[in-house]
């Protein structure tokens, strides 16, 4: 379920071919073929009605079963005859380090850093897109993370901690998709500093502290930082991350090198929010889930990140099969 935008393609005719063949293997029969076979083979053709269909929603949480991608989507994308379509992501985040942060150091900055994954949906030319990092006000539920939808929302802050304008290559991601695929590319967002400075100080309260467990304990730790949405301010492209992006919160020591704390996206609750607006394309009209709908064009639909399916009435092979006696179906392909 883990795509989450992508159109697969434009489904025109649907018809159904059956094909049926003989099993008399003739080269066990002995002396002269029998003229009267015991099996005729043929096929027949029957053509299907179809519909495009809207689904009342798609799950797009992430680590809820084994061999699934995890992705956290972002962007905003417009499409001739799906018209309008965007992606939010919402995180919480927790640290997986033991390291304890000492009374003496000193906080630096704090940043986003967005991991891609290479999947991209949009336009392929480079372009530049703008988003923006938001504090969730809303605790997600950890115990409940397979139920997140596409149609599911989290509230957020109005005011965002952190922007960025950058440019995207599909092409060239593309590129280094296929050619070297371990390669990590990320996305820097600086973040604001009295929101590492919270952060920054419960760490440094646990080290000095042991009583204050805030840190160390995520049912507490969520309930003090609630998570972040990440939402697309402007582009053309719906761009995923990998849920190992983090934030770093910087500090150093006197007299020492900077590092930084790592509180990665892995293993928590997170999902994407995809809104649609079909007004401009072909499917303007779709609005109600689970009802039959037939584009003026024609033509056949599937995105699945928005939940638009072509839906196959399999009426008319049923009839077909009701009709002949004795049938053995040997093959069925169906041809698009």
């Amino acid at each position: 379920m883990n795509l989450w935008a992508k159109r697969i393609g434009e489904l025109a005719a649907l018809p159904v071919a059956l094909f049926f063949f003989s099993c008399e293997d003739e080269a066990n029969v002995l002396g002269y073929k029998n003229p009267n076979p015991k099996f005729d083979a043929s096929y027949v053709e029957i053509p299907l009605e179809s519909s495009v269909l809207l689904l009342d929603s798609q799950r797009t949480s992430n680590y809820s079963f084994e061999n699934e991608a995890n992705r956290l989507l972002v962007g905003q994308y417009v499409d001739t005859r799906l018209g309008s379509v965007s992606a939010n992501a919402y995180t919480q985040y927790y640290t997986n380090s033991t390291s304890k942060i000492q009374s003496n150091a000193i906080f630096d900055s704090v940043s986003l850093k967005l991991r891609y994954d290479f999947y991209l949906y949009g336009i392929k030319s480079a372009s530049s897109q703008t988003i923006s990092v938001y504090e969730l006000e809303q605790t997600l539920d950890y115990t409940n993370r397979r139920n997140y939808f596409n149609t599911s929302q989290a509230q957020a802050s109005t005011t965002p901690i952190g922007s960025k304008t950058f440019t995207v290559d599909t092409e060239k991601l593309e590129k280094i998709a296929k050619d070297k695929p371990d390669t990590i590319l990320q996305v820097t967002v600086p973040l604001d500093m009295a929101f590492g400075q919270r952060i920054f100080n419960e760490a440094v309260e646990y080290a000095n502290n042991p009583n204050d467990t805030t840190f160390i304990t995520f049912t507490q730790f969520v309930e003090a930082f609630k998570g972040l949405a990440i939402k697309s301010d402007n582009g053309d492209k719906i761009m995923g991350f990998s849920p190992l992006s983090s934030i770093q919160v910087h500090y150093h020591y006197n007299d020492t090198v900077a590092t930084a704390l790592s509180l990665p996206f892995a293993l928590v609750t997170n999902f994407n929010e995809i809104k649609t607006d079909f007004a401009t394309g072909d499917l303007a009209g779709l609005t109600q889930p689970s009802q039959d709908f037939y584009p003026a064009s024609d033509l056949r639909y599937i995105q699945s990140g928005t939940g638009v399916a072509t839906k196959l009435d399999l009426a008319k092979f049923f009839e077909f099969a009701d009709t002949v006696a004795n049938v053995i179906i040997t093959s069925a392909e169906l041809n698009i």
